[in-house]
C-alpha cells in the first residue's frame, strides 16, 4: 500500500511540475509577443528603405494606366508609397496616405506589391491609390523596389533632387519586413 501511495505522490509531483512549466512557457510566449508587437510599432523605417540622402536608383515602370515612369519622373517633389494588399498595416493606414496625397503639394506615386488581382482587398487598395496618383503594380524586389532599397511594407519615401529626402510620412504606418 505504501508503494502505491509513493507512486501516486510521484505522479502528482510530476503533474504539478509539468503544470508550472507550462504556465512559465505561456508567460514567456506572451512576453515575446509583446516584444514583437513593440518592435513592429516602434517605427524602424530606416531599416526597410534606403536612408535619407541616398540617391534613387535607376528604374522604368509602367503604371496601371499604361504610362511609363522612370527615376527621373520621381526625382523631386514626389511621395512614393510601397504597399501590399495582404499587409494589414498597409490597409489600416491606407486612408492616411490617401488623405496626405490629396492635401500635399507633391506628386503621389504608389507601388503595390503584385498579388491576386481578383482579391477584393487588392482591388480596393488599387482603386483608392488610383484616386490620388499613379500606381505601379510590381513584384517585390523588382526595379522600383530596388531603386529605393525597400525591404518591407508599408514604406513611404519623399524625393528631392534625385535623392531620398524623407523616409517618413506624417501619420505613416510602421513597416513590416516583407
Amino acid at each position: 500500500m505504501s508503494l502505491l501511495v509513493a507512486g501516486l505522490v510521484a505522479v502528482g509531483a510530476v503533474a504539478i511540475i509539468d503544470l508550472l512549466l507550462t504556465v512559465a512557457v505561456i508567460r514567456r510566449l506572451r512576453e515575446h509577443s509583446d516584444l514583437l508587437r513593440q518592435t513592429m510599432n516602434s517605427g524602424f523605417s530606416a531599416s526597410v528603405v534606403a536612408p535619407v540622402g541616398t540617391e534613387i536608383g535607376a528604374f522604368t515602370a509602367t503604371t496601371t494606366t499604361g504610362a511609363t515612369i522612370g527615376d527621373g519622373d520621381v526625382a523631386s517633389g514626389t511621395v512614393v508609397a510601397f504597399l501590399s494588399a495582404g499587409c494589414e498595416p498597409c490597409r489600416t493606414r491606407l486612408p492616411q496616405f490617401v488623405a496626405y496625397a490629396k492635401n500635399a503639394d507633391l506628386r503621389a506615386v504608389a507601388v503595390m506589391m503584385d498579388g491576386d488581382r481578383d482579391d477584393p482587398r487588392f482591388q480596393e487598395m488599387l482603386s483608392a491609390l488610383e484616386s490620388v496618383g499613379e500606381v505601379i503594380v510590381e513584384e517585390f524586389g523588382k526595379p522600383v523596389w530596388q531603386a529605393f532599397r525597400v525591404q518591407g511594407t508599408p514604406a513611404f519615401v519623399a524625393t528631392g533632387n534625385g535623392r531620398i529626402v524623407s523616409t517618413d510620412l506624417p501619420g505613416a504606418p510602421d513597416p513590416v519586413l516583407a
